[in-house]
């Protein structure tokens, strides 16, 4: 799992239905791809780490249903493990990859009923009321997500990730 400096708040590995789902919590603002790889460290790895996000050329934002695949190279360049991830950015309910009123909006369509795939309520339940396989979003999801519309900064921002 990342470990990352003040741009991520938290990140976390899951496994929902047999996929691996890698769930941040960014700044409000969103991360690109060049902004994480420059803010990540890896614990008892050597040699070079490379991020690759499907559709992402590193100018665009990190987003809920990129794939990412984290690979690590050793000092001859040679692949040694690779990984790939369904992404998952907390409270990114419309996948643009930042954390803003329009996120609730989805949320509160998820409230009433709207059908909407399982990234993006993985995504909404940001307070992990229900479990991964059932994520349940409900109006204090919304309210955690204008509290960090309102209230990001770096180092002051609690992350529900644990």
């Amino acid at each position: 799992v990342p470990k990352t400096d003040a741009p991520v708040a938290g990140s976390k590995v899951e496994t929902i239905n047999n996929k691996l789902y890698l769930l941040l919590d960014l700044s409000n603002d969103g991360m690109t791809l060049n902004e994480l790889r420059e803010n990540t460290a890896f614990n008892d790895l050597d040699g070079t780490i490379k991020f690759e996000v499907e559709g992402n050329d590193g100018t665009g934002f990190i987003k809920t249903t990129d794939r990412m695949t984290i690979s690590n190279y050793n000092a001859d360049n040679n692949c040694v493990a690779t990984i790939t991830y369904a992404v998952i950015v907390m409270g990114d309910t419309n996948c643009n990859g930042k954390v803003n009123t329009s996120d609730a909006t989805v949320m509160k369509n998820i409230n009433f009923g709207e059908t909407y795939d399982l990234e993006v309520l993985i995504a909404a339940d940001v307070n992990f009321s229900g479990t991964f396989e059932k994520p349940k979003v409900n109006s204090s999801d919304a309210t955690y997500i204008m509290s960090k519309w309102f209230n990001w900064s770096a180092g002051k921002y609690t992350t529900n990730l644990e």
